[in-house]
């Protein structure tokens, strides 16, 4: 499945009423789990497929590429970076722009201010 065709499932997807179905953080796990396996797809996806997601679900696809650097894959920043700084204004309860870029990149990476405009805290 491509990351358009994952993104077009989870926008149609409709939760059911009846006892232990999924709810929409399992969803977001399971996308978790789907980028940091197809973490390169999924980083080139993200400038434009993953930008229709529902904001519930991006703090998941985050996860995912954080989980791909552990494991060692590589990917185009950029797109993650881009994602990261449309997410935090679609939203306010969710995290600045320097939280969702310190989810994703590696351990130590962002421990002083990050050098991208966009990110500046609030």
């Amino acid at each position: 499945m491509t990351p358009s065709q994952a993104v077009d499932t989870i926008m149609s997807w409709k939760p059911s009423s009846e006892f232990g179905s999924p709810d929409p953080e399992e969803l977001s796990h399971t996308l978790e789990r789907v980028v940091g396996q197809q973490s390169e797809s999924y980083a080139a996806a993200a400038a434009e497929d993953l930008k229709r997601l529902r904001p519930i679900y991006i703090p998941g696809a985050l996860s995912g590429f954080a989980a791909a650097v552990k494991a060692g894959h590589a990917f185009d920043w950029k797109p993650v970076i881009d994602l990261c700084a449309w997410a935090r204004p679609s939203h306010e309860r969710y995290p600045t722009q320097r939280d969702l870029l310190s989810m994703t990149m590696p351990t130590g990476a962002m421990r002083a201010s990050p050098p991208f405009g966009f990110c500046r805290t609030p």
